[in-house]
């Protein structure tokens, strides 16, 4: 009996550990997939994903999860992209005019009149300035989450006024009108 029990428990063990190393590297593939995946993504390839495919039910919802979570980043970053080409040119506008301004002003014999306006359109172009950068800095803490958007009414009318305002001299700078009639 103990030689029987012997080479049985032998071969059990020799099954079992051959078994147990074949179901934890079949297992372990799918984590390995999605960890090679995160190093090349880590090293800037935002476009690749884990293959489907992997067994085991957690581990093919696990690369499912990732898979999306890649696809919310990449869209996150392109759409940071068309943001910022946005935002430079919509700081240049003012900025140009500003420049202008004060070219066109020293270029001529400027008298103390000339430029007393001067500084006021310039303070005027740098208050718009930094109510665009406002602007700009509360959509960004509202889409990060970091403040909530609140739930209140809008005076549409005002806030018409203030698109109004705030591309006309983008409309003059290409030679357009920007008209607003309530």
């Amino acid at each position: 009996y103990r030689q029987v029990l012997v080479l049985a428990f032998g071969v059990v063990l020799l099954v079992g550990g051959g078994l147990g190393y074949f179901i934890t590297r079949r297992a372990m593939s799918g984590v390995q997939r999605v960890t090679a995946t995160a190093m090349c993504i880590g090293k800037g390839d935002l476009s690749r994903r884990v293959k489907a495919g992997c067994p085991g039910h957690e581990i093919e919802e696990m690369a499912r999860a990732f898979n999306a979570m890649l696809d919310r980043i990449e869209g996150l970053v392109k759409e940071l992209g068309d943001t910022t080409n946005n935002i430079a040119h919509d700081l240049r506008s003012p900025l140009t005019r500003i420049r202008g301004l004060a070219e066109t002003t020293l270029a001529s014999s400027p008298s103390p009149e000339a430029l007393h306006t001067m500084g006021a359109d310039t303070i005027r172009e740098c208050d718009r300035l930094i109510e665009m950068i406002n602007t700009m800095l509360e959509i960004a803490r509202i889409d990060s989450g970091l403040t909530p958007m609140g739930n209140e009414g809008v005076d549409m009318v005002e806030l018409v006024k203030q698109a109004v305002d705030l591309f006309g001299p983008v409309a003059e700078d290409k030679d357009q009108m920007l008209e607003f009639t309530c």
